[in-house]
């Protein structure tokens, strides 16, 4: 009985993180969740003016799902072809670079 409980509470925790993720506005709580950042650091981050949010109250934090999903997906990394990262890696070589420490 105990463990249907625990199975039970599991399942309601679940459905209110998928109502959670349907919403088009989160709070600060959810945000940090959702971006899997910490809440000092996402804090840090809008002290900054370095995510999108709002403040309609002077005090209380909220953020678009959507901006935040476009927040995250900013700033796109590597995206070489096989031939350009072996380019890349010869010419490295050719010019003295390598991956080994070079101390004594």
């Amino acid at each position: 009985m105990e463990e249907i409980q625990k199975q039970i509470s599991q399942l309601q925790n679940l459905v209110a993180d998928l109502q959670t993720w349907q919403k088009p506005v989160l709070t600060f709580a959810e945000a940090a969740k959702f971006t899997g950042l910490s809440q000092s650091y996402l804090y840090k981050l809008t002290s900054a003016g370095k995510i999108p949010h709002y403040k309609p109250s002077g005090k209380l934090l909220f953020f678009k799902k959507e901006e935040l999903q476009n927040w995250l997906l900013s700033n796109r990394q590597g995206n070489k072809s096989k031939n350009e990262t072996l380019q890349s890696f010869k010419i490295g070589r050719r010019n003295g670079a390598n991956h080994k420490d070079s101390r004594p």
